[in-house]
């Protein structure tokens, strides 16, 4: 059953029972008893007196009685808290209350429901009337009778008004005076409210070197034990203590009063702490000792100091070795410093040093000191000798070098790894050098050019290898190797074989490998491996990025497919690269694609087509579909064509644009992306030859770009089956035309769809109209836009007004008829 029809019912039923009611009183319902004497009832009357919940007077008070919620007689007290006079007197000096007998009579004082405490009642004895008092139970109510005569005495709790004075901020808190672990501090107290009284508690907090204020009282140190106020204008002093030496501090001060209130921050003063003098200097080493030398350099070892004996960590080591004796206190002076030496660790640690720049074949003694800050220095160590090796005068073997690849822009080297002396151990480091016209030798080494990066020698045997980079085009070049060790002592010179580059560059990029990191609403992020400029070798030149909808992009559609602009410089092989695809629709899956060219351009072939799918609702125009229609990012970068028969374009080639394929609109678009300003592209050159002519850019293809935009719910709020109409406006800010579809959803159910076709530039508004027969509040979603709106069924008061409209109408009906019915019997 709906509530239409409830409401039917129970208007029917109220006017049945209408035509009963006022029937009754017009044909002689017998009506009640007047029981009323004619006359006023005579007031009963009070007096008493009235203290506060402490047993206090209370004079000046306004005391009232309440009957039934409605005040029926007051007095003030007087100047002793008595209300009412006694004895006899006349009685319009009582408090005279009006009611009816056995009403329940409430008294209040000062606006507050008062405790009744003692009860007088006025008896007569021998022709003389005294007062007989009663303490009252907790649970007595005074009852109205008319005309007597109490006493009646009265108890409240007063309102006391909340304190909000907080005391007053200290402004002169000064430091008094400083040691090495506290500071005195000295302020005058504030008062309660203000300046005036006795406050509660102080809050003192300190800070290193920053200056306290309201932002950072919050991480001030709070200090302890701070003395209780005095009254208002006492001299104040705390001493903070447990500070560190030499430490400069920063003070404030909060004052609180019972509530408690508290104060606005001091003013912040500081003091430094006086320093604690140092003077116990690190241990002195006694286990130094050399654990190994070279020919020119000695290896030293030996357990660290403390900063204070063996306690701490020390600041600073001091080393010296000579060669004519052992190290003394007297000697000490006159030996020789070393350089580098490490900074202490703590206490207890093991330290080493080697010591460099030694002569070969040579003993020396050592000896070191240690400092702490101040500086305290040490004793003397002890000074353990060590020989040097015999000089190294045995170079690494001469390497013989092979050209095992070359590219239109490199050689690669190979060759076997020569040892540290001869063929044993292993080398320091590698030279490689190259030229033209002639091989090298010990005569043009010196000119030769020096290649850059030649790896680490590996031990004696081991395979290496090395390319050598930016090299011209079609040139050959003689190459030769030299390895030393760490004296250096220089190998002979290798043999210089040579190699010849290629004259063209035909060597493509690797293909890509590409994933989806992430989606948004509008912007999908791509991820891969940087491939190099040859294969996976190198640094390729430029990307190009592609993205549809409706299908996997293949070398057959690549060409149609949607271009991104401002795609980022390739890195180095190798190098992880990501970029993200903005100004996608919501909603959509996208198929993306990307292919990599190098300087000539040699392009990469095309990678795999991983999907995603953007966020959010329906979407609709400007994005970008099948059949391609507009690019998105920054700068736009044209590949060449791709030919039917496979093979890769020419640079000269252009990619021609493809118009989008025509695709019904299949729901909302976003709303229109933030335009993204392009980046240069700077366009890459080999290093000798003259760079490949730059390709031209394709004009970027015209595309219709929707936006939805005040949303409008009118009225809403209405009752069950009222309708509401909702409308929003739609904008193509677009280069071209086209239809887009406009979707009404209700709590997430579509409810309503709109097909408008916009030129570019042009807007329109779109209507809806919904109603709903259930009470309830409704969530309203337009492309992306969102409201609410709110069906509210008729409240009882609402039915109940209904029917006493009914009753009023049928009542005056009624008396209508019954006055002419009299009027035509001459009644």
């Amino acid at each position: 059953m709906n509530n239409k029809m409830v409401r039917k019912i129970t208007n029917y039923l109220a006017s049945f029972g209408v035509v009963i009611v006022v029937t009754l009183a017009l044909f002689g319902m017998p009506a009640q008893a007047n029981t009323s004497t004619g006359g006023p009832a005579p007031a009963h009357h009070f007096w008493g007196h009235v203290e506060t919940n402490t047993g206090d007077p209370a004079p000046g008070v306004p005391v009232t009685a309440w009957i039934n919620g409605e005040p029926r007689g007051s007095l003030t007290t007087d100047s002793s808290g008595q209300y009412g006079l006694d004895p006899l007197i006349d009685l319009t000096y009582y408090l005279n209350v009006t009611g009816l007998d056995n009403d329940i009579i409430e008294f209040r004082v000062d606006g507050q429901v008062a405790e009744e405490t003692r009860l007088g009642v006025l008896v007569e004895d021998g022709g003389v009337y005294q007062w007989q008092w009663q303490d009252l139970a907790p649970s007595w109510q005074a009852i109205y009778q008319a005309g007597e005569v109490n006493a009646l005495d009265l108890k409240y709790t007063p309102v006391v008004a909340p304190d909000v004075t907080s005391p007053a901020a200290i402004t002169n808190l000064a430091v008094s005076g400083v040691s090495t672990d506290s500071i005195d501090l000295t302020w005058t107290a504030p008062g309660d409210d203000g300046s005036t009284g006795t406050a509660s508690s102080y809050d003192i907090r300190y800070l290193e070197g920053t200056a306290i204020t309201g932002s950072n009282w919050a991480s001030a140190t709070p200090a302890s034990g701070e003395p209780s106020p005095q009254a208002a204008g006492s001299a104040e002093s705390f001493t903070v203590s447990g500070l560190n030496s030499d430490t400069t501090y920063y003070f404030a001060i909060k004052t609180a009063d019972e509530v408690p209130n508290w104060s606005d921050i001091s003013n912040s003063p500081n003091g430094t702490t006086t320093a604690v003098p140092d003077d116990v200097p690190p241990a002195a080493i006694t286990n130094l000792a050399v654990s190994g030398v070279t020919s020119v350099s000695a290896n030293l070892i030996w357990t660290a100091p403390g900063d204070d004996g063996s306690t701490g960590t020390a600041s600073s080591y001091d080393i010296r070795y000579r060669t004519d004796a052992a190290i003394t206190t007297a000697n000490w002076a006159t030996a020789t410093p070393a350089s580098g030496e490490p900074s202490p660790q703590a206490a207890g640690s093991a330290e080493s040093f080697t010591v460099t720049g030694l002569n070969p074949g040579t003993t020396y003694y050592f000896a070191i000191q240690t400092a702490d800050e101040v500086p305290n220095l040490s004793g003397l160590s002890n000074s353990p000798s060590g020989t040097t090796e015999a000089p190294d005068t045995t170079p690494p073997a001469a390497v013989t070098l092979s050209v095992s690849g070359v590219t239109s822009s490199s050689v690669i080297l190979t060759w076997t790894a020569p040892g540290d002396d001869g063929s044993t151990g292993t080398a320091s480091f590698y030279d490689v050098r190259y030229r033209t016209g002639s091989a090298i030798t010990t005569a043009n080494w010196a000119t030769a050019t020096p290649a850059s990066g030649e790896p680490s020698p590996q031990p004696a045997g081991s395979a290496e290898s090395f390319t050598v980079n930016g090299l011209s085009l079609g040139t050959t070049y003689y190459f030769a190797i030299k390895t030393a060790d760490e004296v250096p002592n220089w190998s002979g010179l290798s043999n210089s074989p040579s190699g010849s580059t290629e004259m063209t560059d035909t060597t493509p990029p690797a293909a890509v490998t590409l994933s989806v990191i992430a989606a948004t609403s509008s912007a999908a992020t791509l991820g891969w491996t940087a491939p190099g400029d040859d294969g996976n070798t190198g640094t390729a030149s430029s990307y190009d990025i592609r993205y549809r909808t409706g299908s996997a992009i293949t070398t057959a559609n690549w060409v149609g497919s949607s271009q991104v602009f401002g795609e980022t410089s390739p890195k180095p092989s190798g190098s992880s690269e990501a970029f993200t695809v903005t100004g996608l629709s919501s909603g959509t899956s996208y198929y993306f694609a990307i292919k990599t060219a190098d300087e000539v351009p040699n392009w990469s072939g095309l990678s795999n087509s991983p999907m995603a799918t953007t966020t959010g609702g329906g979407g609709g125009g400007g994005g970008g579909g099948a059949g391609g229609g507009g690019a998105v990012g920054g700068t736009e970068t044209t590949e060449p064509t791709t030919p039917t028969n496979g093979e890769e374009p020419t640079p000269e080639e252009p990619a021609p644009e493809v118009p989008p394929e025509p695709t019904p609109p299949t729901g909302p678009a976003p709303t229109t992306p933030t335009p993204t300003t392009p980046p240069a592209v700077p366009a890459p050159a080999p290093p000798e030859p003259s760079p490949a002519p730059p390709t031209t850019p394709a004009p970027p293809s015209l595309a219709a770009l929707f936006g939805v935009s005040n949303l409008l719910i009118s009225p809403q709020t209405v009752a069950p089956e009222e309708t509401v109409t909702i409308t929003v406006d739609v904008t193509n800010s677009g280069e071209a035309a086209d239809t887009y579809t406009v979707i009404l959803e209700i709590n997430g159910l579509v409810e309503g769809t709109e097909y408008v076709t916009l030129a570019a530039g042009e807007s329109q508004q779109v209507s809806f109209t919904a109603s709903k027969d259930t009470a309830g509040t409704y969530s309203v979603e337009v492309n992306g836009q969102s409201a609410a709106f709110t069906v509210v069924e008729p409240t009882q008061w609402i039915l109940i007004a209904e029917i006493i409209g009914g009753v009023i109408v049928l009542a005056l009906i009624i008396i209508f008829a019954r006055r002419l019915y009299l009027a035509k019997i001459g009644y």
